[in-house]
């Protein structure tokens, strides 16, 4: 069964991340430090440094798993898995103040592909996929 991380912008432009077992409001001054230290130093690095990019994978690990230990205890639960970042509800928001835009546009454009539980990057398992979901099209049919 594949987990389910979305990240939700409310009307008072606050963040929250719900999934399968509950919800957390997201600190907009520490997802704004995560988003500009990925765009300070994985961005716009010429060349891939391995340990560099494994604590970048870890810190990005670190703030999705939270204390409540959301993404280790999907990662044990299961041998085969799907985690599902649903960004589409913040990579889409209109009508926002300019800070809030940027996290919201910046949440969408983390390096997800870097995440690292401590053992290695998540994308290197052979059972597990993670899914970044940044838009969906629509398409009319008759």
């Amino acid at each position: 069964m594949p987990l389910n991380f979305t990240f939700a912008l409310s009307q008072q432009q606050t963040f929250e991340l719900r999934c399968d077992y509950g919800s957390r409001r997201l600190d907009k001054t520490e997802l704004a430090a995560l988003i500009d230290l990925c765009e300070q130093n994985y961005y716009t690095q010429q060349k891939d440094y391995l340990p560099y990019l494994t604590q970048l994978g870890r810190q990005l690990y670190q703030w999705l798993d939270g204390k409540e230990g959301w993404l280790r205890r999907a990662l044990d639960e299961a041998d085969e898995q799907t985690i599902h970042l649903d960004l589409i509800k913040t990579s889409e928001a209109q009508g926002l103040n300019p800070e809030t835009e940027r996290v919201a546009l910046g949440l969408a454009h983390l390096p997800w592909e870097l995440l690292h539980d401590g053992a290695g990057f998540l994308i290197e398992r052979q059972n597990l996929s993670v899914l970044p979901v940044r838009s969906v099209q629509q398409r009319q049919t008759q």
